[in-house]
């Protein structure tokens, strides 16, 4: 073999390597792994754990500095079953190792696992995937808070105010898009306008962010500086001027008022997921449950860019149940997800409805 085809062929791999890193997901100088190689086929020498409904699954892979994985752990330990299930499948999967300020190292990989006791083959997400995607923003920023990196969030956010109409019916709320230059210790050094489809208002919010509240961002519990994105959204359902945000975590607080002052990591996919317009979307009030049903739905729907949604898997076909899943979500109407663009973009994820006799039908969104 030719010495010059031998370098050239050298040089090539170089250029490879070098291009598959630039064209990774990073962020904060941490690039989680990624997988390179996962078989063709799922095959396990275990039987599937015993579930009725269509249910996810955190598992936790730890991968060394060559890209191997040692163990694997589930999230919850009731879920060892589902561990048992997947051992043979992630034994045979290689990754690309981690990278921390460009130097490899072990680390920690979330992975999503979909199982319906109907299909035979689980559904298996990964952070990034094969192609250095990232179909799934929740899952990879989780992969940041596993290796011990703290994203920025909202403490504190004044009231703001709005002339909107709680009897609006725009087909997406409006909203305000910042860019925010947080230092060490969370102060806000600049703002700069991204993206607002509420003009009148983005002054004001700009002069708000000022007057905020931030925790900063950490690696390895050091506090670093950081640029992440604000996004403040006017929903109708909301009275005005609003009340002080605090970031609190109460079943009482409304999810418009749970999501109206958002803070972005990183310009990632999907800017907002698909929201319930009415302010009990998560509880409906359905006639004539017989008493004696308790059930737990699993539902697999995708929101279209207008907010109707279609249900891909119920699971289960009753006469009652099918009557159910026709009524809620004949009521339940959604804001459309939205891209970093603004524009409306489709949303597929899982639904579960709970069902308790006579009372109203709770539903959770696993989104």
């Amino acid at each position: 073999m030719s010495k010059y085809f031998i370098l050239l062929l050298f040089q090539l791999m170089i250029c490879m390597s070098t291009y598959a890193d630039t064209d990774r997901p990073n962020l904060y100088g941490f690039a989680p792994a990624y997988p390179t190689e996962v078989p063709e086929l799922f095959v396990s020498n275990v039987k599937p754990p015993y579930i009725t409904i269509e249910t996810q699954y955190i598992l936790l892979l730890n991968i060394d500095d060559n890209g191997k994985v040692k163990t694997f752990t589930p999230v919850n330990d009731k879920d060892s079953l589902v561990w048992k299930y997947f051992l043979n499948y992630f034994s045979d999967c290689r990754f690309e190792a981690a990278l921390l300020n460009n130097k490899k190292i072990s680390s920690i990989l979330p992975v999503k696992i979909i199982i319906n006791p109907r299909i035979n083959s689980p559904d298996c997400y990964f952070p990034i995937d094969l192609s250095l995607k990232i179909n799934d923003p929740d899952l990879y920023y989780l992969a940041y808070q596993y290796n011990n990196i703290t994203f920025p969030s909202v403490a504190y956010f004044p009231k703001y105010f709005c002339n909107i109409d709680w009897n609006d019916t725009l087909d997406i709320y409006p909203f305000v898009l910042l860019q925010l230059d947080l230092n060490k210790t969370g102060e806000v050094i600049n703002v700069k306008e991204v993206l607002s489809t509420y003009s009148n208002y983005t002054m004001t919010i700009k002069s708000a962010s000022l007057w905020s509240e931030f925790s900063p961002a950490k690696v390895n519990d050091s506090n670093i500086s950081s640029n992440p994105f604000l996004l403040v959204s006017y929903f109708p359902q909301l009275y005005y001027p609003t009340k002080k945000f605090y970031n609190e975590k109460s079943d009482s607080i409304s999810i418009h008022e749970k999501l109206r002052v958002k803070l972005i990591p990183d310009s990632i996919n999907i800017l907002q997921k698909p929201i319930p317009r009415t302010v009990e979307g998560d509880k409906i009030a359905i006639s004539n449950i017989p008493r004696v049903l308790n059930d737990t739905l699993s539902l697999f729907i995708t929101v279209d860019t207008s907010g109707h949604a279609k249900i891909n898997r119920s699971g289960k076909n009753s006469k009652d149940i099918y009557r159910i899943i026709k009524d809620v979500f004949s009521r339940v109407e959604f804001y459309p997800a939205i891209g970093f663009d603004g524009k409306p973009v489709k949303y597929s994820g899982i639904v579960r409805l709970i069902i308790k006799g006579s009372e109203k039908v709770r539903i959770e969104y696993l989104w």
